[in-house]
């Protein structure tokens, strides 16, 4: 399962200027891992695992951009702290416990979603926003 944590090491520590909108849905981001996950250790080295580390990326990029952008306009989308991780297993369990009914959404908006979830900005009084 380590070798696994590839993807959220890619998703967790890239950081560069944001891309064009990404169009892959957490479905299809599932069906794609279950068919690397599916051809082995060659998985590792398939075309699936490149752009699935590429969609990744992509998300994680934008979602700094967008994290900088939004706390210097005073509407954090999130509040992780600086180098703040989630486990790539984490990510997974989030994007599979998503229904059924809903994985047509996009990966960039699932993934902002999780992050949202795990950090909460505070709102007034001291309660976390839910």
């Amino acid at each position: 399962m380590a070798r696994w944590a590839v993807l959220g090491a890619v998703a967790l520590t890239t950081i560069a200027t944001p891309a064009a909108a990404q169009t892959m849905t957490v479905q299809q981001f599932l069906d794609r891992v279950a068919a690397v996950k599916a051809l082995g250790p060659a998985g590792l080295l398939s075309d699936d695992m490149t752009a699935l580390k590429a969609e990744m990326a992509a998300v994680t990029r934008a979602y700094a951009a967008d994290k900088q952008a939004s706390a210097q306009a005073g509407k954090p989308i999130s509040c992780a702290p600086e180098g703040a991780k989630i486990r790539q297993a984490e990510f997974m369990a989030a994007f599979e416990a998503i229904p059924a009914a809903q994985r047509g959404m996009s990966l960039k908006q699932a993934f902002y979603g999780i992050v949202a979830k795990r950090f909460p900005c505070p709102v007034a009084g001291g309660r976390p926003k839910s």
